[in-house]
């Protein structure tokens, strides 16, 4: 992958102790897993679970703790950085993608990629129907149109789905596109909307990035994630990558090739787990 879409944040599940995950690239931040009552929980998958379905591939399985998608599923887990919105800071565009295998429908509100806090916003993509991805940034939102004829839909369940959303506040119209795309079907652009929502400020320390859920756990994805990268730019359009850039981060992710799990830093995700379960109860 080219240096000039280099992710702010990327998360390929292979890395980590099962109740943690670990960035790569060049930011190993770390992200954290737990249960409906925010108890520390190895979301991960089995062995091979991940896209590239070898051995070394792990995913993030969302699906373990909750059976329906969305407003329906009551006991999801999530996945968060703990006060490390700061690793991502303002942002004026950015680009969100990634894969996802679901085990029921999409619906409700099933929450994938959530990065914001009670008072600054921030934006949050969700699966909002079937073949529906919609995007919500600084509380204004858009959506892929309801029955749209899309890969998303198209694939149905139990299969790798990958998804783009790109956004560039710089631009008032035309700045909100979905893409959609299958293992065997290379991602194309399913629609492009208007989004007049400005920049994502930097948030405050109640601000978080979680993964599959919100700290509720009553909006699970249904299913597992897999390759979620953030691309972002502070003061230009930059963060909003072409249909090329794209093309080029699915082609990468289906020819990688995961490295060992790592057991590194055992232990260390119970300590800071404790810490952020408290953070969340205060909220």
């Amino acid at each position: 992958m080219g240096a000039d879409i280099e992710p702010r944040l990327v998360f390929d599940f292979n890395a980590g102790t099962g109740m943690s995950a670990y960035g790569a690239k060049s930011n190993p931040v770390e992200l954290l897993m737990f249960g409906p009552t925010l108890e520390p929980l190895s979301l991960y998958g089995e062995a091979g679970s991940g896209l590239t379905g070898k051995p070394g591939d792990f995913a993030l399985d969302i699906g373990k703790t909750t059976q329906a998608m969305g407003s329906k599923g009551q006991n999801g887990g999530l996945a968060r950085i703990p006060s490390g919105s700061s690793e991502l800071g303002a942002m004026t565009s950015f680009t969100v993608t990634g894969w996802f295998k679901a085990v029921s429908k999409l619906e409700g509100a099933a929450r994938i990629v959530e990065y914001s806090d009670p008072t600054v916003a921030g934006f949050m993509i969700f699966a909002n129907g079937p073949g529906m991805l919609t995007l919500a940034v600084n509380k204004q939102q858009v959506s892929i149109p309801r029955h749209s004829a899309n890969i998303l839909s198209e694939g149905g369940e139990g299969q790798w789905v990958f998804f783009a959303v790109t956004y560039d506040g710089s631009k008032s119209t035309g700045n909100a596109v979905f893409y959609g795309g299958t293992t065997a079907s290379e991602p194309q652009v399913i629609t492009t909307e208007d989004l007049d929502a400005g920049t994502v400020a930097k948030l405050d320390r109640h601000g978080w990035l979680t993964l599959g859920n919100n700290n509720d756990g009553i909006r699970p994805f249904h299913g597992m994630l897999d390759d979620i990268a953030i691309f972002a730019s502070p003061s230009d359009g930059t963060g909003a990558l072409s249909a090329e850039q794209i093309m080029e981060i699915y082609k990468a992710n289906l020819a990688g090739m995961p490295s060992e799990k790592s057991g590194a830093a055992a232990g260390r995700p119970l300590k800071i787990a404790s810490r952020l379960v408290q953070e969340l109860r205060v909220q």
